[in-house]
């Protein structure tokens, strides 16, 4: 198989709505205050938040692509 087939389902919006959910996920759990009391339940909370954030961002844009 080729490259570009491998990476066909990996177009620049999913890859970039990684990050985008992991900020997004960040302030709803900590804000912009980043200090903690107990960094591995913030973490912990907040990669949940990010596959939540993530699998919301990828339908809005399966939503969107299968709209036009």
């Amino acid at each position: 198989p080729s490259t570009r087939n491998i990476l066909s389902p990996f177009t620049w919006p999913a890859i970039v709505s990684f990050p985008l959910a992991y900020l997004i996920s960040h302030l709803a759990i900590k804000g912009f205050n980043t200090t903690s009391w107990n960094f591995m339940r913030d973490f912990k909370h907040i990669l949940i938040a990010t596959i939540f954030a993530y699998l919301s961002i990828l339908l809005g844009i399966s939503v969107i692509k299968n709209k036009k």
